[in-house]
C-alpha cells in the first residue's frame, strides 16, 4: 500500500508525506510511522490510530485514543474503510487534520506481462518449428528477423514508458517539496542551529534538482527532490526539538528568577516589618517623651505662686512644639483667668497668650491614636488588596495548552472601593507593574523578539470581618478606565536572558498624576470611601492606609500611619511612612475622607495623587 498524506492543520500544516506498507500507526511518539508533534499536537495520543491493508480494501481503526478519530467529522468507534480516491481525517476533536489517498500493489506490470506473452509465443513458435522439420530455412529466417524486430519495437515502447512514468513522478516530488518548502521555512525563521542548517542543505538539494530537470536529466532530479524533501522534514523536527530546548531553558531561567525575586520579597517583607516596628517604637517614645515633658510643664505652671512667675513659666512654653505641653499651658491660663479681674491688664496679656497658644496647638496637634483607630475601622470594609500578574507564553499556546510561563512582573497592591456597584481606584502601577519596572520592560523586549503571546492576571481582596483577613472575590476583574501613559526618559538596563548579558534601552512610566486606574468587580451594595469636597491644604493632618505583606498571607491585613501634608498640588507629598504594598491606598483626612491615592512610597516622606484628578476619574468611572 502506498499511503499519501496531506497536512491540512496542525504543527505540519502544508506538509506532504508518502507511507509504503501494509500497517501505518498514527500518535504522538515519533516510533509511529505518521509521528505528530509532541509538543504542539496535544490532542493526538501517543499511539492514537492505525491504517491497515485488509483484503483490497485500507481500514482506518482508532486504537483507544484519548479525543477520538474523526472520518469526514465523524467520530469512529469502529474499523472504517477507506476510499481510495480521499477522504479526511481529524485525530483529535480539535487535533491536527489531514487529507488521505492510497493505492494497492495489484500484479505484475504492463512490462512483465508484455515479456510473459512474447515468451509464450517464443516457446509456442519453438514447438511449431520442431514439430513442422519440412518448414524452408527462408520461412524459419522471416520469423527470426519478425521476432528481433519484435523485441526492438518493445523496447523502444518500454523506454517511452519509463520515461513518462518518471517524468510523472519528477513532477509530483517537485510539488511536494514546493509546499514542505513552504512550511519549513515558517518554522525555521530566525533559527541559527542544525534547523537552519538542514534548511539550506533543502534549498541547494532543491536547486540542483531544478537545475537537472532543465537538463533533462531526470534521474538526478528525483534523486536531488527526495533528498530536499527529507532534508525539509528534518529541519521541521529539528527546529521544533530546538525549539522545545529553548522554551525550556526560558523557563527554567524564569523559575529561577521568580525564586531570587520571592526571595527578595520576602527579605523585604522583613526589612519592612523590622521598620515599622522601629517606627512604631520611635513614635511611642516620642509620646512619652511629649507627655513626660507636659508633666513637668503642668508642675511648674502649678507651682507658679504668682501671675508674673506664670508669666514666666507660660514664656517657656511658647516655642514648644509639644500638643501636650501647650494643653497644659492653656490649662493653666484658663485657671488663672477664673481668679483675675477680666478687666485688669493680667488678664488681657493672659487672653492674648492664650490665643497664641490655641493657634500654635492647632499646628502641632496630630490625630490621636483614637482618632486613627476610628478612622482605620470605619475605612477598612472599602479598602481592597490587588494582586496583579503579567506573563508570557510561547507563540501558539493558551493557557490550556501550555505550563510554560515566563513571568514578566507582579505584585501586591492596594485599592478603595468608590462607588456601591464595585469600582475601585488604585495606581496604575498595581495593576500593570512591568510599566514602572526597567528590568521587566527589558525582559518584556525580549520575550516579544521571541513572538511570545502576553497574559494578565488580576484578583481582588476584600476584607472578611469574620476572618479578620483579606480573602479573593469571586467575580472577573475589568479595568473600567486608566489615563493614557506618562512616560519618562530613556534608560538603559542589562538583563540576564537566554543565558546572557543583554543590554536594553526602556522607557518606564512617571509617578505622577497619570498614575490612575479604576478597576470593576461585581459586588452590591459595596461600602465606599467618601472623597473630600475640596483640595487638601499644606499641614493638614493625615493618614496613609495600606495592606502589607504579600509573602505572608496570614499576616495580611491594613496598617496605617499619620503625619502631616508637607506639599500640595497635583501631586501631593506627605510626611507620613508608606510601604510599596501600600501603593493605590486612600490618603485620608481626620474626618475619613479621601484626600489623595498614594503613587510612591517612603520611610520619611511618601507621593500621591491629589483628590482633584479622583473626581474627574469618580465621574467618568463608567
Amino acid at each position: 500500500m502506498k499511503l499519501t498524506v496531506v497536512h491540512l492543520e496542525g504543527s505540519k500544516q502544508g506538509l506532504t508525506e508518502t507511507f509504503s506498507g501494509q500497517v501505518i500507526t498514527v500518535g504522538r511518539d515519533p516510533s509511529n510511522t505518521l509521528s505528530f508533534d509532541p509538543f504542539k499536537d496535544l490532542d493526538v495520543s501517543t499511539r492514537h490510530a492505525s491504517i491497515t491493508v485488509q483484503g483490497n480494501q485500507v481500514v482506518l481503526q482508532d486504537l483507544g485514543s484519548t479525543n477520538g478519530t474523526y472520518f469526514n467529522d465523524e467520530k469512529i468507534s469502529a474499523a472504517v474503510p477507506l476510499p481510495a480516491g480521499g477522504c479526511m481525517v481529524r485525530f483529535g476533536e480539535n487535533g491536527p487534520k489531514v487529507q488521505l489517498t492510497w493505492t494497492l500493489d495489484t500484479g505484475p506490470g504492463k512490462k512483465t506481462v508484455m515479456i510473459q506473452e512474447l515468451r509464450g509465443e517464443l516457446e509456442q513458435q519453438g514447438a511449431a518449428t520442431v514439430e513442422a522439420k519440412k518448414r524452408t530455412r527462408k520461412v524459419a529466417m522471416c520469423f527470426v528477423v519478425l521476432v528481433i524486430l519484435g523485441a526492438i519495437v518493445f523496447g523502444v515502447v518500454s523506454s517511452m514508458r519509463a520515461s513518462s512514468k518518471l517524468r510523472e513522478e519528477v513532477k509530483e516530488l517537485s510539488a511536494e517539496v514546493v509546499e514542505k518548502q513552504s512550511a519549513a521555512q515558517n518554522v525555521t525563521a530566525g533559527e541559527t542551529g542544525k534547523a537552519k542548517a538542514k534548511y539550506d542543505e533543502a534549498i541547494a538539494a532543491l536547486e540542483a534538482a531544478k537545475k537537472a530537470e532543465e537538463e533533462g536529466d531526470l534521474e538526478t532530479a528525483k534523486k536531488q527532490y527526495t533528498s530536499a524533501s527529507k532534508a525539509f522534514d528534518l529541519s521541521v523536527t529539528q527546529a521544533a526539538a530546538e525549539s522545545k530546548k529553548r522554551w525550556e531553558a526560558l523557563q527554567k531561567e524564569s523559575e529561577e528568577r521568580e525564586k531570587r525575586e520571592k526571595k527578595e520579597r520576602e527579605d523585604q517583607a522583613k526589612r519592612d516589618a523590622a521598620l515599622m516596628a522601629k517606627l512604631r517604637d520611635e513614635i511611642k517614645k516620642r509620646d512619652e517623651e511629649r507627655e513626660r515633658k507636659a508633666k513637668e510643664a503642668q508642675q511648674k505652671l502649678e507651682a507658679a505662686a504668682s501671675t508674673q512667675e506664670l508669666f514666666d513659666e507660660l514664656d517657656k512654653l511658647k516655642e514648644s512644639k509639644n500638643p501636650a505641653e501647650i494643653e497644659e499651658s492653656l490649662k493653666a491660663i484658663d485657671a488663672a483667668l477664673a481668679k483675675l479681674d477680666p478687666n485688669s491688664e493680667e488678664a488681657k496679656k493672659l487672653l492674648a497668650l492664650k490665643k497664641e497658644q490655641e493657634e500654635s496647638l492647632k499646628s502641632v496637634k496630630d490625630l490621636t491614636p483614637e482618632d486613627l483607630k476610628t478612622i482605620a475601622k470605619n475605612a477598612r470594609p472599602s479598602i481592597v488588596a490587588i494582586k496583579a500578574s503579567y506573563f508570557g507564553i510561547p507563540k501558539g499556546q493558551t493557557l490550556k495548552t501550555t505550563r510554560l510561563r515566563y513571568q514578566v512582573a507582579e505584585g501586591l497592591g492596594t485599592g478603595f472601593l468608590v462607588s456601591k456597584e464595585g469600582h475601585i481606584i488604585t495606581a496604575k502601577e498595581v495593576v500593570k507593574p512591568e510599566l514602572f519596572d526597567a528590568k521587566a520592560l527589558a525582559r518584556l523586549k525580549k520575550l516579544e523578539e521571541k513572538g511570545m503571546t502576553f497574559h494578565r492576571q488580576l484578583a481582588v481582596l476584600t476584607y472578611d470581618a469574620n476572618k479578620r483577613n483579606y480573602a479573593p472575590v469571586t467575580s472577573d476583574v475589568v479595568v473600567a478606565r486608566e489615563f493614557p501613559d506618562s512616560l519618562a526618559g530613556t534608560e538603559k538596563v542589562t538583563i540576564d536572558f537566554d543565558n546572557q548579558k543583554a543590554e536594553i534601552e526602556v522607557k518606564p512610566h512617571k509617578r505622577d498624576e497619570s498614575d490612575l486606574v479604576v478597576l470593576k468587580i461585581d459586588i452590591k451594595d459595596a461600602a465606599v470611601l467618601e472623597l473630600a469636597p475640596v483640595a487638601a491644604d499644606k499641614d493638614l493632618p493625615v493618614i496613609n492606609l495600606g495592606v502589607q505583606s504579600d509573602d505572608k498571607p496570614e499576616e495580611r491585613a491594613l496598617y496605617m500611619f499619620s503625619g502631616r501634608l508637607t506639599e500640595v498640588g497635583e501631586t501631593l507629598k506627605l510626611a507620613v511612612p508608606s510601604f510599596r504594598t501600600w501603593i493605590g491606598g486612600p490618603v485620608l483626612d481626620a474626618g475619613g475622607r479621601v484626600v489623595g491615592v498614594l503613587i510612591n512610597h517612603g520611610v520619611k516622606e511618601s507621593v500621591a495623587v491629589s483628590v482633584d484628578s479622583l473626581r474627574d476619574v469618580v465621574k467618568k468611572k463608567e
